[in-house]
């Protein structure tokens, strides 16, 4: 065991003292790239050591895409469905997933009421919802379910309305939903690792602008997105049969 040693520190005082000489003589990025390169084909080269990449414990994630909002219950009877945009962000802290999610749709009324002024039928408007949830991940190999809920915002406004046109419609609702991910590709970089990946977002959220003038959104999204970790390498030694 001794003799081992010896001859380990030995050759990891040569490699060392080459890395040092080759960075003095030449400090540019590409010096780095090589050495990582020839270190790495040498750990791969030696069959006791295994590298695995070990994430971090949290990482940040971004998306965008389309979504639809089905109404239902009484705001059925006054808006028609409503096709949106949707952009959203996500962090993790381990199995936990917080996210705050963005739809900005477009939709009309079907009928007359009156609600801080008049809605006319056809009126032109628009829906914003915003959620702020909290999810458990669940995932195996590329596919990630998380299961989650948390609080939300709905709100009507008339399309093009002006400062003085006070009619807007606004409900803060319960969310429940689950969330299905797709990865696509990973990319691992010195120190990170990032995956592009799609997923689908589907949601209820039970709103209420004003007595009698209630009723369950339905929100189905599609994104694509990309998120990010921190990663660092970690060598284990694989254990070998001993027969005696």
């Amino acid at each position: 065991m001794n003799r081992h040693y010896g001859q380990i520190s030995q050759r990891v005082k040569q490699l060392t003292h080459a890395f040092d000489t080759d960075l003095k003589m030449k400090p540019v990025p590409e010096v780095l790239d090589q050495w990582e390169h020839d270190v790495q084909r040498l750990i791969e080269e030696t069959p006791e050591v295994e590298i695995k990449n070990q994430l971090s414990k949290w990482q940040l994630g971004m998306y965008a895409g389309v979504s639809r909002n089905v109404m239902q219950g009484k705001t059925k009877l006054y808006f028609t469905d409503a096709t949106s945009f949707n952009f959203g962000f996500s962090f993790d802290v381990k199995k936990s997933r917080f996210s705050w999610d963005m739809n900005l749709g477009f939709n009309r009324t079907v009928d007359y009421f009156e609600r801080r002024g008049v809605w006319e039928p056809g009126t032109k408007a628009n829906l914003a919802t915003f959620e702020f949830t909290y999810g458990r991940k669940l995932q195996r190999q590329d596919w990630l379910w998380v299961p989650y809920a948390g609080l939300g915002v709905n709100e009507f406004t008339p399309r093009g309305n002006d400062d003085n046109d006070r009619r807007n419609l606004t409900g803060y609702v319960p969310v429940v939903g689950l969330e299905i991910t797709r990865y696509l590709k990973y990319t691992i970089h010195p120190g990170q690792r990032s995956g592009v990946f799609c997923k689908t977002r589907l949601s209820a959220s039970p709103t209420t602008f004003f007595t009698n003038f209630t009723g369950t959104h339905l929100n189905l999204r599609l994104a694509i997105g990309f998120d990010a970790a921190r990663v660092k390498k970690e060598m284990a030694y694989v254990k070998k049969n001993v027969v005696i």
